[in-house]
């Protein structure tokens, strides 16, 4: 078994994030209609980073029904 490599240490991250932000810049704004889970039929995750930037922009993933209602 390999060694398992070492986690990114806090400028790493910071640089990856910054990257991410540039290109998060270029794309369209779109409103969030909460309608991913029905969409897809199945849950999507997000992760605690992802989630607070959605919270950020006003969408709190939790406040959204699981399922329209038919």
């Amino acid at each position: 078994m390999s060694p398992r490599p070492a986690a990114p240490g806090r400028q790493e991250l910071g640089e990856a994030v910054e990257r991410l932000e540039q290109l998060y810049a270029q794309l369209p704004a779109l409103a969030c209609l909460g309608l991913c889970e029905h969409s897809c039929d199945e849950h999507i995750d997000a992760s605690t980073a992802e989630r607070q930037r959605l919270l950020a922009a006003g969408v709190d993933l939790d406040a959204l029904p699981a399922r329209l209602p038919t």
